[in-house]
């Protein structure tokens, strides 16, 4: 009983302390400072900022206090305010380094870098023996191009630390090619590897002779570097190009195999070397197994990245092993279920591949993980609309809507295809009314303004207004064979036939050659010139192009109307 007591009073003191602190007449302004540096610490910023704004009150000259408020206005992207505290407290305390740096790294950051100079010049001006600060306005001179002092500057940390080192080597080799001094650069080069020989340099040196097409010395070069490293990744890919000017493939194939598996070699960079040199038509024709064999080398490298079994994939794919690349990007998805891009993928090629039912299936799942992923929400929707499922489509559609933000460039899509489907339902009025919509937002987007053309030409209706938008689609683009067709059509329905002919022609000429409706408008307006065999002749072309528009018939009904004339 008496122990319960006694911590019934402990805790009462221990809640009570800090109100009765707090409840003092007075606090000096350190106690402020240490109360926000204890909300700042816990992420509490807004009171943190007011416990500073106290800490001033009662000693406008702590600078500590300014500081912090400089980093609370920073993290809040407020950079005026964070220059003003800052500049602040350097100015209170210009012998608090830490603030000089700081305050010379935001005007750095700000690209006012004579400011940054002047402050890191005074630094160095009261710590002539400190190299770190030379480090830091080595970077500025450089950005301001101020390559003579940045050298200098390298001087005296060389002058610091007794000599070169690789990190300062590489800089004033760095610096001599900003500045243009390549001759310079290159002797430099060449006098530290000969007295400091590392895989890196031997590398460099490599990429100078290799510039110069000097491919025996550049291959010396890197084969040096190999000798040094092995796996040196970079030094792999200066002998693949070599291997490739001399027409050696199996080198070639070697080395960019070695350069797959290294570590020192970033995978954006493996990834842009495949599908800008690598994974072409010509290449992959040529040398396939080859080819195959890296993709296989990228997977081991990677075996459960995401943008990896997507490059996988993808070849698969290019090369029509439909099967494999579904299985890769499945794959890729199971292996990495959180990943938004790997089930993307995986919907996509179902899509890309025809596979609707599947897109459909796997897309409705894959919400359930990411339910306002405009991507997946869409491809499913095209998915319904290819399968002729226009309501399940306009659907989805509406659904999109419902969580895009207002802005979102992705709305007047959802319009545009609203208006397609609706039409496709025969509900000309709400098609209209989404078409509409999508002007309001760009008057001028060509696929709206085509499709509205054309669908109102379809209703025979406003074809006044449907002709001045498809206008605009030609001026905009007059070598577009779908613009060319709409324009075309519409003045044949107006009446103008020589002008309409003309205009599909050139449809026709840019690309429309396959198009069965584009030949059938053709053999419609022949037909309304008199030319009636010319006619006969692309309606012929275009039922054996597509078969299921019934042009057949047409035909006969044609000919059956000449015979009554």
């Amino acid at each position: 009983m008496i122990m319960r007591k006694y911590r019934l009073i402990i805790t009462i003191i221990l809640v009570f302390i800090p109100s009765m602190i707090w409840g003092q007449e007075k606090l000096s302004a350190d106690d402020y400072f240490i109360e926000g540096m204890r909300h700042f610490l816990s992420g509490e910023m807004d009171k943190a900022d007011k416990l500073f704004d106290n800490c001033i009150k009662l000693d406008n000259k702590h600078d500590a206090a300014f500081y912090y408020k400089s980093m609370i206005a920073l993290n809040n992207s407020d950079e005026d305010k964070g220059l003003k505290y800052l500049s602040t407290a350097h100015h209170l305390n210009p012998e608090n380094s830490w603030y000089t740096i700081t305050l010379a790294r935001f005007y750095t950051l700000r690209d006012e870098m004579e400011m940054s100079i002047k402050l890191y010049e005074e630094l160095i001006e009261k710590n002539p023996n400190k190299s770190s600060n030379y480090y830091e306005i080595i970077e500025v001179y450089g950005y301001a191009k101020q390559y003579d002092k940045a050298l200098e500057a390298l001087d005296k940390i060389e002058l610091i630390q007794g000599g070169a080192d690789p990190t300062t080597a590489d800089f004033r080799y760095e610096l001599l090619l900003r500045k243009g001094d390549n001759e310079k650069a290159s002797e430099h080069l060449l006098n530290y590897f000969n007295e400091n020989p590392t895989d890196k340099h031997a590398f460099l040196l490599g990429e100078e002779a290799l510039s110069s097409y000097n491919d025996s010395l550049a291959a010396s070069y890197y084969n040096t570097a190999l000798e040094f490293n092995p796996e040196f990744g970079p030094a792999h890919y200066g002998l693949s190009q070599v291997s490739l000017m001399r027409n050696q493939i199996n080198d070639f194939f070697f080395h960019i195999d070695k350069l797959i598996r290294a570590e020192d070699v970033s995978l954006e960079f493996k990834i842009n070397l495949l599908n800008n040199e690598i994974i072409t038509p010509d290449f992959v024709r040529a040398f396939k197994p080859n080819v195959d064999s890296l993709i296989s080398a990228l997977l081991q490298t990677y075996p459960s990245d995401t943008i990896t079994y997507s490059i996988a994939a993808n070849y698969n794919v290019a090369i029509g092993e439909n099967e494999k690349g579904l299985e890769l990007n499945k794959k890729s998805m199971e292996l990495n279920p959180s990943s938004l891009y790997a089930h993307y993928d995986y919907i996509s090629q179902l899509y890309r591949l025809s596979m609707y039912d599947e897109a459909i299936k796997q897309g409705i799942e894959s919400l359930k993980l990411f339910p306002t992923n405009e991507g997946i929400n869409e491809i499913v929707a095209l998915s319904y609309w290819q399968k002729n499922d226009y309501e399940k489509a306009i659907e989805r559609y509406l659904y999109i809507l419902t969580f895009l933000e207002k802005e979102h460039p992705m709305i007047i899509y959802c319009y545009s295809s609203l208006g397609d489907l609706y039409f496709k339902l025969n509900q000309s009025k709400t098609a209209f009314k989404y078409y509409e919509m999508a002007l309001e937002i760009n008057k001028d987007h060509l696929p709206v303004l085509n499709n509205y053309a054309y669908y109102l030409s379809l209703t025979g209706k406003k074809l006044k207004k449907a002709l001045d938008m498809s206008q605009k689609t030609i001026d905009a683009q007059p070598d577009n064979p779908t613009y060319l067709d709409t324009y075309g059509w519409i003045l044949h329905l107006l009446g103008d036939n020589q002008s309409a002919k003309k205009y599909i022609k050139l449809a026709i000429i840019n690309g429309s050659k396959q198009n069965a409706d584009v030949i059938d408008h053709y053999a419609e307006i022949l037909f309304a010139l008199g030319e009636y065999d010319l006619a006969f002749l692309y309606w012929s072309d275009a039922h054996k192009l597509d078969p299921s528009l019934g042009i057949d018939k047409k035909i006969t009904e044609k000919q059956n109307s000449l015979k009554r004339k």
